[in-house]
């Protein structure tokens, strides 16, 4: 591949980046909904996290003290 080519496909993805606005759709909150939902949708990582007796338990049980 040529360095011509290689520019031009590098200046379209820069292109497509700056039209989709990358940085209003990876805000945090949007991430942390995006990863309770894959988390609560796959079982193993459900089981995994969110059980009473879970191996991360203790990720949840700070997040609810930090709810109160």
């Amino acid at each position: 591949m040529s360095d011509w080519m290689v520019m031009q496909i590098i200046g379209i993805l820069w292109y497509i980046v700056g039209k989709l606005k990358l940085k209003q759709i990876f805000q945090p909150p949007i991430i942390a909904s995006a990863l309770a939902i894959i988390i609560g949708a796959i079982p193993f990582l459900k089981n995994f996290i969110l059980t009473d007796d879970a191996p991360l338990f203790f990720f949840t049980d700070s997040c609810l003290i930090l709810g109160y």
